[in-house]
C-alpha cells in the first residue's frame, strides 16, 4: 500500500500523529536500524578524504548522470 503526500496532507493532525507513531514503531523493530544510526570512524575518514580530493581537483568529479550512465554501460557489457 502506498500513501501519497497528498493523502497524508488530507489527514487530520491526529491521523498524521498516529501514522508517525506507527512508522517509528516499524523503524525501531527493524534489526538493521542501528546500521543507519551513524557513520563509523572509517566511513567518516573516507568521506573526509573524498571531500579533500574533490577540493584539490573538482574536475575529476562525475555528475550523478555520468556515474549512472557508466554503471549502465558496465552492466550491459
Amino acid at each position: 500500500m502506498l500513501i501519497t503526500k497528498e493523502e497524508i496532507k488530507a489527514m487530520s493532525a491526529k491521523e498524521r500523529a498516529e501514522l508517525l507513531s506507527i512508522l517509528w514503531d516499524v523503524i525501531e523493530d527493524d534489526p538493521y536500524v542501528d546500521d543507519l544510526a551513524e557513520e563509523s570512524e572509517e566511513e567518516l575518514r573516507l568521506i573526509q578524504e573524498s571531500l579533500e580530493e574533490y577540493k584539490r581537483d573538482p574536475s575529476k568529479v562525475k555528475t550523478w548522470d555520468e556515474a549512472y550512465s557508466e554503471l549502465l554501460r558496465r552492466k550491459d557489457n
